[in-house]
């Protein structure tokens, strides 16, 4: 007498069960549906807000995310929204990069590791690299950073790529191409510390196959320590100089620049 009740009740039983399933199912295509749509928008935002950076960490262009290097890199944008107008100010946007300066030389270090000399004729553990020229010393990148497409900060060894005095990194420095139309800028700087600072520069084309940049500045800092003795300012500097860049494409497979580079900085030490 009781297999008949089992039986009505399993059959209620699976009834419910298949009811809450496509009751299920009807709730969750919409949500479903809304999800998989809002990926796609969120996908599509991100395709459309992401930016390749591009990078020459192992000598030649390349996407920062394609490198097997620890590279930090500064583009135009952030060197001029950030005020970063001297090679010290990299200290800002590089949290591993160490920069002590000295009248005779300045040292770099790299996650904390560096050559700490004074004298100027040892080679530093970090290589300065400024348009696939390496400086001789490392006080020659401390005068001006003008007119710079981007800085990249590469942590570690690098002698593979850029020789034996780059033990604990390179600072790859790379200027600006020459303007497809002719611009120019000017920019003045003067702080409340007694800093005065011009830079000037003009780009633009000559021909269909050559194309030029040039800029200049000059710079004057006054110290601030005041010697009691005396009562000249220490601390300070005197700077200026100026770079002359030609891009030549001679083919549409070959090109090529000409760089002209001078610089002069005078500290006030005494």
């Amino acid at each position: 007498m009781s297999l008949p009740s089992t039986r009505c009740r399993s059959a209620r039983t699976a009834i419910a069960h298949a009811a809450a399933l496509l009751a299920a199912g009807a709730f969750a295509a919409p949500v479903l549906a809304q999800s998989q749509d809002q990926a796609g928008n969120n996908a599509a935002q991100q395709a459309e807000g992401l930016q390749v950076v591009t990078v020459t960490a192992q000598k030649r262009p390349q996407a920062m995310q394609d490198v097997p290097v620890a590279v930090s890199t500064v583009d135009e944008r952030a060197i001029e929204n950030q005020q970063i107008v001297g090679f010290s100010d990299l200290t800002r946007v590089a949290p591993a990069l160490t920069i002590n300066e000295n009248p005779n030389n300045n040292n770099i270090a790299l996650r904390g590791i560096g050559t700490f000399a004074f004298s100027i004729g040892i080679e530093s553990a970090v290589s300065v690299i400024i348009d696939d020229v390496p400086v001789i010393q490392q006080l020659q990148a401390f005068s001006n950073l003008s007119d710079i497409a981007r800085v990249e900060v590469l942590r570690g060894p690098q002698g593979t790529l850029f020789g034996k005095n780059s033990s604990a990194g390179v600072i790859n420095i790379v200027t600006k191409e020459s303007s497809e139309e002719q611009e120019g800028h000017a920019q003045v700087t003067v702080t409340s510390d007694g800093e005065r600072r011009l830079e000037t520069g003009i780009s633009g084309p000559i021909g269909d196959k050559l194309g030029y940049r040039l800029n200049a500045y000059t710079g004057n800092r006054e110290g601030e320590i005041t010697n009691l003795d005396t009562g000249a300012d220490l601390n300070g500097e005197r700077s200026r100089g100026a770079r002359l860049r030609l891009d030549f494409k001679p083919t549409t497979s070959l090109d090529g620049r000409l760089i002209a580079d001078y610089n002069k900085r005078a500290s006030k030490a005494r």
